[in-house]
């Protein structure tokens, strides 16, 4: 409420939802957050957990892999790519 524009706090409202169990609201406010800045690689990979947390496995892949296309340390970025491991198994087998 008091800094709605700001993507940092979106991208944080976003994956707060997502982790209590709204990820689609979650979504739709991490991709808010995206909108205001694109060049954050954290909030893609947000969007991409929120994503999984909905059963969208390949979307969710998409957008953990755009995460790590730069070498941007972001925190998370081993988790991503470890979710990113497994998201890809999980795709392979359905």
């Amino acid at each position: 409420e008091m800094a709605p524009e700001v993507a940092k706090v979106l991208d944080t409202y976003g994956w707060i939802l997502s982790e209590q169990g709204d990820p689609e609201e979650g979504l739709s406010v991490l991709r808010e957050a995206y909108a205001r800045s694109s060049t954050v690689p954290e909030i893609r990979y947000h969007i991409g957990i929120a994503l999984a947390k909905m059963g969208k496995t390949n979307d969710a892949v998409a957008e953990i892999e755009a995460s790590l296309v730069d070498e941007e340390d972001f925190p998370g970025r081993d988790k991503a790519r470890a979710l990113l491991d497994e998201l890809k198994i999980e795709a392979a087998v359905n």
